[in-house]
């Protein structure tokens, strides 16, 4: 049962925002690059005319966009390399964390509780975070084309998904963070392809798809490499839910294990992606969403 407070019910504008957000996100593995930067374009332009983005978050974007592509496009210094990709972690932290002026982003759901004990839900439909990730996926990262691709991804999935979910919301119903909740929530028509895209696949790119495995080939050299760019990758994903407070921060960085090692078997981002998002599902559907009230 939902105990609505407030909600954001979407107009047209709003709901073809949701989609052209969205829909590039989803372009990027259904069609080439030039439509899913028209797509990209067109959610820009209308966040402009809805006033979510404005002319200072323009200016931002477009320097992250280029020094997002200058970084991969990159061929001399390995040092001044190495302060490119400290530059995009450390710009990519402040989009991410929504720090960069220039953006009012919609919100979409607020105030709803999906069980009575349950904390209030919010759900802002972060273009900042999602722009960011069109760019890096744009710039380089590679994406699954064919069957044998997706074969791959789904192949190291099983163990490492029964794994995380028995650790991760054990973890979690131990700690009396959650408890067990099932139900089908009423916002799950739009939940499911906004934390798909707008979620899950923009922080997997970041994380996994690029602090992850850029580190990881800078220290390539090094037997222990992978494993320390794995956790790096994780911790600096549990630092970025410092939000939720400590338990959510430990659970968080549990969770980035657990991501950047199927990222780490498969060296496909789709695993990771599908992994979050698999444990996301289970998460709103058999558990308190987000949290108790402690």
């Amino acid at each position: 049962m939902e105990f609505i407070a407030t909600t954001s019910l979407m107009d047209f504008p709003h709901f073809l925002y949701f989609l052209l957000l969205t829909g590039a996100m989803a372009s990027c593995w259904i069609s080439k690059k030039q439509v899913t930067a028209a797509i990209t374009l067109g959610a820009v332009g209308l966040g402009i005319w809805l006033i979510h983005i404005q002319p200072l978050g323009v200016i931002s974007l477009i320097f992250m966009g280029v020094l997002i592509f200058s970084y991969y496009k990159f061929d001399g210094s390995l040092w001044i390399k190495k302060g490119f990709f400290l530059l995009v972690i450390f710009l990519g932290f402040l989009f991410y964390e929504h720090m960069v002026p220039g953006f009012q982003n919609f919100i979409l759901a607020k105030n709803i509780h999906l069980s009575v004990d349950s904390k209030a839900y919010q759900f802002y439909l972060n273009a900042d975070k999602a722009l960011v990730a069109l760019m890096l996926i744009m710039a380089g990262h590679p994406l699954n084309k064919n069957f044998r691709d997706w074969k791959e991804t789904i192949r190291v999935l099983p163990l490492p998904f029964l794994g995380v979910c028995f650790i991760l919301l054990g973890s979690a119903f131990w700690a009396h963070y959650i408890r067990l909740d099932f139900k089908v929530p009423a916002i799950l028509w739009w939940w499911i392809p906004a934390n798909l895209f707008l979620v899950c696949t923009s922080e997997e790119i970041f994380f996994r798809g690029f602090i992850q495995n850029q580190l990881g080939q800078f220290l390539s050299t090094f037997s222990w490499g992978k494993w320390v760019s794995l956790g790096a990758a994780s911790i600096l994903f549990g630092l970025y839910h410092h939000a939720g407070g400590p338990i959510y921060m430990t659970l968080a960085t549990l969770a980035g294990v657990g991501y950047g090692y199927v990222y780490l078997k498969s060296q496909r981002i789709e695993s990771s992606i599908l992994l979050h998002f698999s444990v996301n599902l289970i998460h709103i559907l058999a558990f308190s969403y987000p949290a108790l009230i402690r």
